[in-house]
Parts: structure tokens; C-alpha cells; sequence
């Protein structure tokens, strides 16, 4: 591990873009990327495992636009907040 880091429960946010409008189900887009980023977390050592006690995955959120912008956010988590993915 580089540095030494708190331990605390994490909050996953990512964002996709589209440039058309249509139906798409958030939760095809995020299941890989989710997987192989939890992984990353505990191998680092920055969460001790990858259970819903130390990750909380939240509803993607899909947009229209032409920027292409797509981000994904990991913070600290509130004690209380539960995983809702």
C-alpha cells in the first residue's frame, strides 16, 4: 500500500451520456464496471471487503447529451446509508 489511508465505508456513483434519447436499463451499463472497481478497492486496501457493510453502489444515472461526459464518484458514506444496488 503507498500511504496509509482511513478505512470507511464507500459510495459508488457513475454517470453515463448518451447522445440520443432512448431505453436503456441503467444497471447493464454498471455491473462489470462495479466488479472489477469493488475488487480494486479491497485489493488496495482501501475497504476491508466488499460487502454491503462497506459499499454502497447507487442507481446510475443516465443522461442525454453531446459533451460525452461520464464520470464515476466514490466518496465516504454515512454510516447509516445502505447499499442500493
Amino acid at each position: 500500500m503507498l500511504r496509509e489511508l482511513p478505512i470507511a465505508p464507500v459510495r459508488i456513483e457513475f454517470q453515463f451520456t448518451f447522445p440520443k434519447n432512448a431505453r436503456r436499463d441503467p444497471h447493464n451499463y454498471i455491473a462489470p464496471l462495479v466488479k472489477g472497481l469493488v475488487d480494486e478497492l479491497v485489493e488496495l486496501s482501501l475497504v476491508p471487503d466488499d460487502n454491503a457493510e462497506w459499499v454502497s453502489v447507487v442507481e446510475p444515472k443516465l443522461r442525454v447529451d453531446q459533451d460525452n461526459l461520464c464520470y464515476v464518484k466514490i466518496s465516504l458514506r454515512d454510516n447509516d446509508e445502505a447499499s442500493t444496488v
